[in-house]
């Protein structure tokens, strides 16, 4: 029997916000995918400064806090 593959969206935001503007985001974002979370996987990467707020907002959500990589 063949696994079936969940879908995964992954959500990465570079720098394009605050940390209030990406913890209102993560709201709105969390509020229009909360019932299709049950088939796929949605992961949110805000900037650095922002993770602390967003993972707040994502305390009791089933979307994943995801982080950027960094590079020059």
């Amino acid at each position: 029997m063949r696994a079936v593959r969940r879908s995964l969206i992954v959500a990465n935001w570079k720098m394009h916000k605050t940390a209030q503007e990406a913890a209102d985001l993560a709201r709105a974002v969390s509020a229009l995918v909360a019932d299709s979370c049950t088939s796929r996987d949605v992961v949110l990467c805000p900037p650095f400064p922002s993770l602390q707020a967003v993972n707040q907002v994502l305390a009791n959500s089933p979307i994943a806090l995801g982080a950027q990589n960094l590079h020059w």
